[in-house]
C-alpha cells in the first residue's frame, strides 16, 4: 500500500455526472461489481499509481505539474476506496482471483454470467427478445424455415457486440445456418478481451443458458487436446466472463435444444502470429480435419473496428468515418467469403491496430481452418453507436456453404 498500483482491467471511462464531466471506474474483467467514480483531476493521481510511486512521491510529482498540493490524508483515502473495489494490484486482489479460478474449474459448467444483465434471464422473455431481431424492424427477415437440402452450413461469421446493437446481423447468420442443413456440433471461438495463455483456450464445460444446458462435445475436445503439442486448456479461465461464446450459444440452444458445442476463445495481433504461428497452425490443421470430415461447423463471433473516444481517438467520428470502416470492413469480409485467404490476410493485419479489430484471432483462424469446396457469402455489414460522442462499433454476418450434391 505504500507503492499503489491500479490493477490490469480496470477501465476508465468518461461520463457526465450531475452536469460535472467526471471519470467512472470499472472492472471489466468482473472480479469486482463495484465503480467508482473520480474527477479527472484525481485522474491525474491514479495514472501516477503504477507501484513504483510512494504516496509522498505521487504527492510531490503533482505539485511540479501543477502547483497544486493534494493532501496526503486525502491520496490514503483515495487508496482506500480502490483497495475495498478490488482495483488494486495487491494480496486482497491476488487471493480474489485464486478463489474465481479454483471455482471456475472445479465447476463442470459455464455458468451465464451475462444472462440478467446483456439478455434476458427468464426463458420465455429470452425467446420473445432474441425472436424480435428476425421479426421486427423495418425489414424483417422472418424466422428460419425449412432447411435447404442441397446446401450444408460450413461457418459463421457473427458478431458478438451487445445484442440489442447487432441482433439483425446476428439474425441474418442463424436465419441463413439454420435453413440449411445444419450439423449437431458447433465450434466457437470467440474473442478473448484479454491476453489469453498460448493465444488460444479450449474450455471442456457445458454452457448455462436460460433455455437449459447446451452440452459440449467432449469427443471432439479430446481429438483437439491429444492432437496438439502444447495443453490448449492452459488458459481456459478466460472463458470464465467472456461473453464472445456466451452470445452465440443462446441462439444455438434456442434453435437447436440437442445441439453441442466445442468453445474457444483466442486473441492474436499479427507479431504474435509470427511468433507462434506454429503453434497456432497445429489448432488449425486439427480444426481443418474436423471440419472436412464434416464432424462439426465453425462460428467467429468478433467485431470489427473500435472507433471514436471511447477507444482512444481523440476526434468525434463522423459519417463519413463510418461509410469509410464500413467499406474496409465490407473488403475484408469479401475476400474472406471468396477464399482469397492472401488478400484477407493483407487488409485484416494492415487494419487491425489502425482501426482496432477485436476480433482478428478468430477471423484468422476461421479463414484458415475452412477446407477446400466451400463458398461464401456476406450477408451484411453494420455498426452500432457506443455513446454521445459518436464513437462506433463494426460488425458483419458472412456464411460459408458446401453443396451437397456437389454442384
Amino acid at each position: 500500500m505504500d507503492k499503489p498500483k491500479v490493477r490490469h482491467g480496470i477501465e476508465a471511462i468518461p461520463v457526465r455526472y450531475q452536469g460535472k464531466q467526471m471519470i467512472l471506474l470499472r472492472d471489466r474483467l468482473g472480479y469486482s461489481d463495484r465503480t467508482l467514480l473520480v474527477s479527472p483531476a484525481w485522474a491525474r493521481v491514479l495514472a501516477l499509481m503504477d507501484g513504483t510511486n510512494s504516496l509522498r512521491d505521487i504527492q510531490a510529482e503533482i505539485m511540479r505539474r501543477t502547483g497544486e498540493l493534494i493532501y496526503s490524508d486525502d491520496i490514503e483515502k483515495l487508496v482506500a476506496q480502490l483497495d475495498d473495489c478490488l482495483f488494486l494490484e495487491n494480496d486482497s486482489f491476488f487471493k480474489k482471483v485464486t478463489e474465481a479460478v479454483e471455482n471456475y474449474l472445479k465447476d463442470p459448467v459455464r455458468r451465464a454470467v451475462h444472462a440478467g444483465l446483456s439478455y434476458p434471464e427468464d426463458p420465455e422473455e429470452l425467446k420473445r427478445f432474441l425472436e424480435g431481431f428476425f421479426t421486427s424492424g423495418d425489414h424483417p427477415i422472418g424466422l428460419p424455415e425449412t432447411p435447404v437440402k442441397h446446401k450444408k452450413i460450413m461457418g459463421l461469421v457473427v458478431p458478438h457486440i451487445d445484442l440489442r446493437l447487432g441482433g439483425q446481423l446476428y439474425a441474418m447468420g442463424y436465419k441463413y445456418a439454420y435453413e440449411s442443413v445444419y450439423p449437431d456440433t458447433w465450434i466457437v471461438i470467440g474473442t478473448s478481451h484479454e491476453p489469453v495463455e498460448h493465444h488460444i483456450a479450449l474450455t471442456v464445460k457445458d454452457f448455462e443458458t436460460p433455455f437449459g444446458i447446451l452440452a459440449c462435445n467432449r469427443e471432439i475436445c479430446k481429438e483437439i487436446m491429444t492432437r496438439l503439442p502444447f495443453d490448449i486448456t492452459d488458459g481456459e479461465f478466460n472463458h470464465a466472463r467472456e461473453h464472445t461464446v456466451e452470445f452465440q450459444a443462446i441462439f444455438i440452444k434456442m434453435f437447436q435444444p440437442n445441439a453441442k458445442i466445442v468453445p474457444l476463445v483466442c486473441s492474436f495481433s499479427e507479431g504474435e502470429l509470427r511468433e507462434e504461428r506454429e503453434r497456432l497452425n497445429s489448432v488449425i490443421e486439427v480444426l481443418r480435419d474436423i471440419l472436412n470430415q464434416e464432424k462439426a461447423v465453425i462460428i467467429a463471433s468478433v467485431d470489427f473496428a473500435h472507433i471514436g473516444p471511447r477507444y482512444g481517438d481523440n476526434y468525434i467520428p463522423d459519417k463519413r468515418s463510418i461509410e469509410s470502416n464500413l467499406q474496409d470492413d465490407r473488403a475484408i469480409c469479401e475476400a474472406l467469403a471468396a477464399g482469397d485467404i492472401k488478400r484477407f490476410e493483407t487488409l485484416l493485419w494492415r487494419d487491425h491496430e489502425r482501426r482496432k479489430i477485436c476480433g482478428a484471432g478468430p477471423l484468422y483462424v476461421l479463414a484458415n481452418s475452412m477446407p477446400p469446396g466451400v463458398r461464401g457469402s456476406v450477408l451484411g455489414v453494420s455498426h452500432g453507436v457506443v455513446d454521445d460522442q459518436n464513437s462506433f462499433v463494426t460488425f458483419a454476418t458472412v456464411a460459408f456453404w458446401r453443396r451437397i450434391d456437389g454442384v
